[in-house]
């Protein structure tokens, strides 16, 4: 008859031990879960931001998108200024100087625009361009990473990679049999360096007669006023090809006939887009135009990626 009560009272004793200790422990830590001043640490670290983990920004549309958020956060309040010389095919200055474009700026213009960004010509002598762009009178414009004018600053621009195009320079010169002059003079163009061909050709006794642009260096030369001409052969073979359109003035004017002239290839030199040090948005445009690079995976970036 005590068998049954005995083992029930022997029972009840450990669980009820048991639920006091439980009871015990989660009070204690309820009273742990919360910190000196009521918040539960637990739901501080549940509403936390998380810290994003920092990565290379990909290729292709998401590269888009992170460039797209970006100059959504630092986007131009004005249009952006690119400075313009006459250096045809690919940019273009009116003979008054007042217009200036070509086919390079179209394919900036275009692709500025696909972020809705303005783009602004200024018409500009070579030597004009290097003041501005240290005066942060214009954002950015093209050349070659070697002249001096631009590097032996305070504040060096910078050059944006991949290069926007590669050029060819070369040295043009008339037979001794044309009536062009015979004095070792070699036209150029005022502020160019010429990847150090300048100091090269003075050291050899040439002398530099010094214009104001690639077209007015050519026209000086073909009238046979200079005996020499150092250029990169794209603006001359534009000058030459616009100029036989033209019936009128295919020979006219002319100091010998252009299969006359002895040509010299010097070397290929890579010509960069180069933004102002004081750009205000020069790490907009350096981003926008390196992601657009590894986008379209761009080996130079003139017309990379145009839909035109």
């Amino acid at each position: 008859m005590f068998y049954r009560p005995f083992l029930s009272q022997k029972t009840k004793a450990p669980t009820a031990q048991r639920l006091a200790v439980t009871v015990l422990l989660a009070l204690m830590l309820v009273a742990t879960a919360f910190d000196g001043s009521g918040h539960s640490i637990g739901s501080s670290l549940a509403i936390a931001p998380a810290v994003p983990q920092q990565l290379e920004p990909p290729l292709g549309a998401d590269a888009t998108t992170t460039s797209s958020v970006h100059l959504a956060q630092h986007r131009p309040s004005r249009p952006l200024r690119i400075g313009i010389h006459n250096f045809p095919p690919d940019f273009i200055v009116s003979a008054d100087g007042q217009h200036c474009g070509g086919t390079g700026f179209e394919f900036l213009k275009q692709l500025l625009g696909q972020q809705e960004l303005l783009l602004e010509p200024v018409c500009v002598t070579p030597a004009r361009m290097y003041l501005l762009l240290d005066k942060n009178d214009i954002d950015f414009s093209i050349n070659i990473k070697s002249t001096k004018a631009l590097v032996d600053v305070s504040q060096p621009p910078v050059f944006i990679e991949p290069p926007y195009m590669m050029l060819q320079l070369v040295i043009y010169s008339h037979s001794r049999r044309s009536d062009a002059v015979h004095d070792g003079s070699v036209a150029m163009i005022r502020g160019f360096d010429y990847q150090g061909q300048r100091q090269n050709l003075q050291t050899q006794g040439y002398r530099p007669v010094d214009m104001p642009d690639a077209v007015a260096a050519i026209e000086l030369f073909l009238k046979g006023r200079a005996e020499h001409l150092i250029t990169y052969d794209g603006p001359f073979q534009a000058y030459i090809a616009k100029r036989q359109a033209d019936a009128n003035q295919a020979e006219t004017s002319l100091a010998e006939p252009l299969e006359m002239l002895s040509r010299d290839t010097l070397q290929q030199i890579p010509t960069h887009i180069v933004i102002a040090a004081k750009s205000p948005y020069r790490e907009v445009l350096a981003q926008l135009l390196q992601q657009h690079a590894q986008q379209h995976h761009c080996r130079l970036l003139k017309n990379c990626g145009s839909k035109g």
